[in-house]
């Protein structure tokens, strides 16, 4: 994951997703179903780089763990993309909501602010 290298060629007939496939158009997939890998180069600052380069073990351990938040990640926004895709809220009825929610939350702390000074 960490690195330069374009990966291994795409599959003539297979359209490549990454590491990751996402089954089905339209439903959300219960679990992901790995297709294969691809390596993709990310910016990091250079200290992180540095211990990287110098340790293929924490190498090792960091790409797991990027490849997995990232998957997580991706869940997160696929699964709120096909909500919002259903969703029958019009702009001004999210900017509404969004006026109702910040007046409870300020009435809310002033309200403990208030106590606290009692």
């Amino acid at each position: 994951m960490l690195g330069t290298s374009p990966g291994p060629p795409p599959v003539k007939g297979r359209r490549s997703m990454g590491p990751q496939a996402y089954r089905g158009r339209h439903a959300l997939p219960g679990r992901w179903h790995q297709v294969g890998s691809r390596t993709v180069g990310i910016r990091l600052p250079e200290e992180l780089a540095i211990l990287l380069e110098r340790d293929e073990v924490l190498k090792s351990m960091a790409e797991g763990l990027l490849a997995e938040e990232l998957s997580r990640l991706l869940l997160k926004v696929l699964v709120l993309d096909k909500l919002a895709e259903r969703s029958e809220l019009t702009e001004q009825d999210v900017v509404e909501l969004d006026k109702r929610i910040k007046r409870g939350l300020r009435s809310r702390i002033e309200a403990e602010a208030g106590a606290g000074h009692e």
